[in-house]
């Protein structure tokens, strides 16, 4: 009987410090194209994140979840990009993200995520984002070798960044 009880009584603080520690993603605010989300749990300050989906693919035939590219504000104030494609990626092939005539290659990456490799690029992607004001392209492979073209709108990102920036996502 001793040996239940602290059987249960184990499974209840187990079950208790997992959901306290699960993230909540909590929608702030909506910029046109762009969302803003707030990930909050117990053991860390809230992270706030722009994230956006593609209007468009082209090329790529085969089933996957939903593709999204995320900004992430960093406890600096700087900005973070990462995306997923949806499909498992094959790591020796490049990500690329095009902004205009030029490309930017997301060296970072696992099977499911890329991300870019320094500030300086985030800085340099953002930039170059606001300076197009309608979209840009990210160019994956599946490990299938499939590629996938997506296209994401620009229109609403600088206020989602100017949002996040002034502290209101945090503040809420």
């Amino acid at each position: 009987m001793k040996n239940k009880t602290l059987l249960s009584i184990f499974f209840i603080v187990f079950i208790y410090a997992n959901m306290a520690y699960a993230e909540q993603l909590r929608k702030m605010a909506a910029f046109e194209d762009w969302v803003v989300f707030k990930s909050t749990n117990l053991y860390q300050d809230p992270i706030c994140y722009a994230i956006a989906t593609p209007y468009r693919t082209r090329a790529f035939d085969g089933l996957r979840d939903l593709p999204y590219i995320a900004i992430k504000q960093e406890k600096s104030g700087e900005f973070m990009i990462s995306a997923t494609p949806g499909f498992s990626m094959n790591k020796k092939l490049p990500v690329e993200i095009g902004v205009g005539i030029k490309k930017f290659d997301l060296a970072r990456r696992t099977t499911e995520f890329t991300w870019t490799d320094s500030y300086i690029q985030d800085n340099t992607l953002i930039e170059n984002f606001l300076q197009n004001n309608d979209f840009f392209t990210m160019r994956t492979y599946s490990k299938e070798n499939k590629t996938a073209l997506d296209y994401y709108s620009l229109h609403g990102l600088k206020n989602a960044l100017n949002y996040m920036k002034k502290g209101k996502c945090a503040q809420n």
